[in-house]
């Protein structure tokens, strides 16, 4: 019992015009009742109550007439429009089970399914015998491939009492997954670039060496590449991966600076419970100024654990072997053995466009020239947003500093400290055309002053999937 509201002392209290109200809410509390006594007087304060109780009707109608409108777009088909509408009552109300089982039934239409199976967990989650959430959230399963997880929801409507049909489009379902045993997918992207940069050459920003300054220009890149899948057995258990990739720049001066790059990826790849394992070794070429530059022999290691469904933990570990050109290095000073090891936290919001990751690493490097070995960390934060109309902004910061294990051209041992911002924001253009407008800012602390410097990077892209 909530106590007596207090009244202005110039206003007598009529206990004729006692009125009291019932609120009747509070999810997870069903029995809960609040009791509020208002002694007024007057129509002016019963006018007021009747405002407010009225609003509250119309926002409720108002709801309801989304819902309606939503299911009749459903039913012809439009389903952009009907998962808008559901979307507007969601964010409203986003414990109402209607809405979810609405929007759950929109985004898979739309092939938005990890929306659609966060919708039918909502459900399930105040209902778990729910039969049409949970055949929906099996559907959902098994279009996204997670073959094992499907058959568990599927076998646990059979042991309910589903009707003749529903039990013959599950049987259908299962025998569908039974038959699938391997499959190949192949996947390729174009992406083109246009950019400008304000520091091509990585040149000091408050100190000259032999002339060499800051140089500004603008260009473009092509890259291509295309990566494969292959069920080894059933579907969804171990998979070989591969991928082939060229990126190349051109720029409108310093031809110097034109960076051309090939890589070669094989590996393997499981999933187990909640947890992804991969394997992979790949070859890279670097070409610089149209002359080889130098070949690295890596092999990197993941593993992803799903703590919960919006929280995943990231390990990386890389070893690579960097193999310098002869004519840039003759002596070999400057081949090592690379390694690092990184962790990253991500969580996903209920909108899976809306994520939120924070990295850390540590590395490490070999040289056989000491000046050329260094070691260090590297921290990192990141984020996503959906801003609507199909924008998705993003950004990132990341610090890294690099200790050098040995003194360069008589300075002492260098350390740098470098920061990396990125902003930008994406767009779909069609299902497979997105582009992409970002910067990028680098400064570069370091007590060597011929390592200080600046970069402004401002890009747009366009990616093409096929």
């Amino acid at each position: 019992m909530l106590g007596s509201l207090p009244f202005n002392r110039k206003c007598p209290l009529v206990e004729k015009q006692r009125i009291t109200l019932f609120l009747w809410s509070v999810p997870f509390t069903n029995q809960a009742v609040y009791e509020v006594k208002f002694l007024m007087e007057g129509s002016r304060m019963k006018r007021w109550i009747f405002m407010v109780l009225f609003s509250l009707l119309f926002v409720g109608v108002g709801f309801a007439g989304q819902i309606e409108d939503g299911w009749a777009a459903y039913e012809a088909g439009e389903y952009d429009r009907a998962y808008d509408l559901f979307f507007k009552v969601f964010r409203a109300d986003p414990g109402d089970v209607d809405a979810n089982f609405a929007l759950a039934k929109a985004a898979y239409q739309k092939k938005k399914y990890s929306h659609a199976l966060f919708a039918y967990d909502r459900v399930l989650f105040s209902d778990p015998t729910d039969k049409k959430a949970l055949q929906g959230k099996a559907d959902v399963l098994m279009a996204l491939g997670q073959t094992d997880e499907a058959r568990v929801e599927y076998a646990a409507l059979l042991k309910m009492d589903v009707s003749q049909s529903v039990r013959a489009e599950i049987e259908k379902n299962l025998s569908a997954l039974d038959s699938v045993k391997r499959e190949l997918k192949l996947r390729g992207e174009l992406s083109v670039t246009a950019f400008h940069d304000d520091n091509i050459n990585f040149a000091p920003s408050d100190f000259v060496l032999g002339g060499i300054a800051q140089d500004e220009t603008a260009g473009f890149e092509v890259g291509v590449g295309v990566s494969a899948e292959y069920d080894v057995g059933e579907k969804g258990a171990w998979q070989a991966i591969g991928s082939v990739s060229m990126r190349n720049s051109w720029l409108d001066s310093d031809a110097a600076q034109e960076v051309r790059t090939i890589n070669l990826r094989a590996g393997a790849r499981t999933r187990m419970d909640r947890n992804l394992y991969e394997v992979a070794g790949r070859v890279d070429a670097v070409n610089y100024g149209h002359d080889s530059l130098l070949d690295i022999y890596g092999v990197d290691g993941v593993w992803l654990h799903a703590k919960t469904r919006n929280d995943y933990l990231i390990t990386r570990v890389t070893v690579e072997h960097r193999d310098y050109d002869e004519e840039i290095d003759p002596n070999n000073n400057r081949d090592s053995i690379y390694m690092r090891v990184g962790e990253t936290w991500k969580h996903y919001f209920e909108n899976r466009q809306n994520s939120i990751s924070l990295s850390a690493d540590i590395f490490t490097e070999n040289a056989r020239l000491d000046s050329n070995s260094n070691n260090g960390f590297g921290l990192g934060l990141a984020g996503e947003r959906e801003l609507g109309g199909g924008v998705v902004a993003y950004g990132n910061a990341r610090f890294r500093l690099t200790n050098y294990e040995d003194a360069t051209f008589g300075n002492p041992e260098r350390e740098d400290e470098r920061w990396d911002f990125v902003v930008g924001a994406r767009r779909s253009i069609t299902k497979r055309c997105t582009l992409d407008l970002r910067h990028q800012y680098i400064r570069n602390d370091s007590n060597i002053a011929f390592s200080d410097y600046n970069r402004h990077r401002t890009s747009l892209s366009a990616v093409f999937d096929f």
